[in-house]
Parts: structure tokens; sequence; C-alpha cells
């Protein structure tokens, strides 16, 4: 006869075993959530570059300002990781530091030429111009919300990987640590106002709602 004793060590077991296993599980999302979020993140700094590059390019700034950005923009080019190749999809590391370097950069060049309003104003008074900082700033807001959620998937991981029981069974595997991202991506509040504006006039307010 199978006595109490031991039933209640296989449940014990049991249940054990099925919070290692939930907690393996939600350990593989958190680390699949990390790479998603950098891979997009990668996409949205590479489409912050070309619009600044475009804009740059527009014949609407003056000769010094248009050089200036696509320098930087155009710097970041040689400077990007492979992030969409396979043999690197799957890595849990945060950008280069070159990269998260270039990218800082040019976020600075850009709240160098467009401090304030008036900066800005002419630009955005030619439709072509208005168009191309549209797309400059709604990508630059993009970013910052990449990179937030980013953060806070690698926040979330490792957390959890602190937990005795992770260690102990090893249920995160042989994954190294995932890293956060860490750039300077903060926008003039000029920049910010004029995506609000041209998203508010398209009745596009709800999906870009920049915090002021």
């Amino acid at each position: 006869m199978i006595s109490v004793w031991f039933l209640i060590a296989l449940f014990a077991l049991m249940v054990l075993g099925w919070i290692l296993w939930k907690t393996a599980t939600r350990i593989d999302k958190l680390h699949r959530k990390v790479v998603a979020a950098k891979i997009s993140l990668d996409q949205q700094l590479q489409r912050r570059a070309g619009a600044a590059i475009d804009l740059a390019v527009s014949g609407l700034l003056d000769p010094a300002s248009a050089l200036l950005i696509a320098n930087e923009a155009y710097a970041i080019a040689d400077s990007l990781d492979p992030i969409g190749e396979p043999e690197f999809a799957m890595e849990l590391k945060g950008l280069s530091m070159a990269r998260e370097l270039g990218e800082s950069e040019l976020s600075s060049c850009l709240r160098q030429v467009f401090p304030d309003e008036t900066a800005i104003t002419d630009i955005r008074a030619n439709p072509i111009g208005d168009e191309l900082m549209y797309r400059l700033v709604s990508t630059w807001y993009r970013c910052e919300l990449v990179r937030r959620f980013h953060n806070q998937a690698v926040a979330d991981a490792r957390a959890l990987r602190r937990h005795w029981w992770v260690r102990v069974f090893h249920l995160a595997g042989h994954a190294e640590l995932p890293e956060t991202c860490e750039l300077d991506d903060a926008m003039s509040p000029a920049l910010a106002a004029a995506a609000v504006v041209r998203a508010n006039r398209e009745g596009a307010g709800e999906n870009l709602c920049y915090p002021l």
C-alpha cells in the first residue's frame, strides 16, 4: 500500500516541477521580448538617421546645420550592429558602445540645430519641410518608446534571474544576462511640440502623445 507521505512527497515534487517549468518559460519569454525590442529599436534608430539625412539634403537648412546633421547621421552607418543577422539575432547584449555614442551624438546635434520653435518655423512653413520634420520626430519618438520597453524587459528578466532557485536549477540555461541600451535620446521641447501639433492636425493625436 502506498503511504500517505509518499503521495505527499510526490505531489510536492510535481508542484515544484510545475513552478520551475513556469519560471523557466517566463524567463524564456522575457529573453525573447528583449531580443524583439532590441531588433525593433535598431530599426527605429536607422529610420531616425534616414529621416535626419533626408532633412539634411533637402536644401531647407543652412549649409552648416545640414553638414552637421549629415555627418552625424552618416557616421551611424559605420557603427551599425549586425543585429539582423541570424547568428546575432538572439543575443541579449545591448547595442555596441560605438553605436550608442553615435546615436547620442546625433540626438545632441539635432537638439543643437533645433533648440527652440523659432529654429523650425521656416522649415515647417514649407509643406515638404513639415513632412520631413514630422518623419524625423515621429521616428525619434518611437525610438524613445521602444528603448523604454526594451530596458523594462531587461530589468524584469534580470530581476527574475536573481532568485536563488533560478540559479540553482539553471532555469536560464547558458543564456547571458540581458543588457540595457543606454543612449541619449532626449528630444528638445520644440521638436516634441512640432510633432504633437502635426499629429493633432491630422487626427492622430492618440498615436503620438508626447509628454511636453
